[in-house]
């Protein structure tokens, strides 16, 4: 991608986050900086300099009223909400905030009838009691192989092992929407316990199981030109989920989200 493309992306990304921090601080409702997000934030006070996506995450019941507040235009006109509740084709256990009137248009997505503007992603975080133990580990399999087989179904994926297979047929019998609401029971079935953990992610399950104290009450810290809520004990956070934070990582591994087509103002391209 073209650095002034991405850089466009990403303060387009950062004006939604000013979006959602307003509607947030206005709610009462926690979120936190995330994932290379946060690294971002901590080591750069901005984006990763390659990175083209933004990350929060939100605790569970304030991530359920955050949704319903997006769902009765909290927003505001120039922003949507992407989510399971919002269209047939959304498969992915998180939400996303995208700017109306943009476009960009992803290489697994590009086929699908869906919102496809630009965006931020939106975790929800969720209870855990344990951080080890078979009910731990097992739980989290179950939903990380739930949130394949709905990937697979709604994106019609070809089934390539007999892994795939087995698991196609087992749970051919169950909607997208059976099995969705199997999987957040799953999510959400501990009330409270002393971990937090992210199911939503794509990094190790284990490495985003973390003791409740690290996200604690949240603390501003400066990301571009603003400053926003991150886990309080955001260093601790680093340290268990990055190896060697503070480095660099070689240049063959600095990927982003390659997208087929980007397009700031449709209105302006005659869409």
């Amino acid at each position: 991608m073209e650095q002034k493309i991405l850089r466009e992306l990403q303060l387009t990304e950062l004006e939604i986050l000013k979006t959602v921090d307003a509607l947030c601080m206005k709610e009462g409702i926690q979120y936190y900086l995330v994932g290379g997000t946060l690294l971002g934030a901590i080591r750069h006070k901005g984006f990763i300099p390659w990175d083209d996506d933004l990350d929060i995450a939100i605790p569970r019941a304030d991530y359920n009223r955050f949704i319903e507040i997006c769902l009765c235009g909290g927003l505001g006109k120039n922003y949507e909400l992407h989510h399971i509740s919002t269209d047939k084709n959304y498969w992915l256990p998180f939400a996303k905030i995208r700017k109306k009137n943009t476009l960009f248009n992803e290489t697994d997505i590009k086929m699908l009838d869906c919102r496809k503007g630009i965006f931020i992603d939106v975790f929800p975080l969720d209870s855990c009691a344990k951080n080890s133990g078979l009910t731990y580990h097992l739980r989290a399999k179950i939903v990380k192989t739930l949130n394949f087989v709905i990937n697979m179904r709604v994106r019609k994926c070809k089934i390539k092992t007999i892994q795939a297979k087995v698991i196609y047929l087992i749970t051919r019998p169950f909607s997208i929407k059976t099995i969705t609401l199997f999987r957040d029971t799953l999510c959400t079935k501990q009330k409270s316990g002393k971990y937090i953990i992210n199911y939503a992610s794509n990094y190790k399950y284990t490495k985003q199981t973390m003791d409740k104290s690290i996200y604690g009450k949240g603390i501003k810290v400066s990301f571009e030109n603003g400053k926003f809520c991150a886990p309080i004990l955001y260093i601790k956070y680093l340290e268990q989920l990055f190896e060697n934070w503070k480095q660099l990582p070689p240049e063959e591994e600095r990927r982003n989200h390659n997208p087929t087509n980007i397009i700031f103002d449709l209105k302006k391209e005659g869409r």
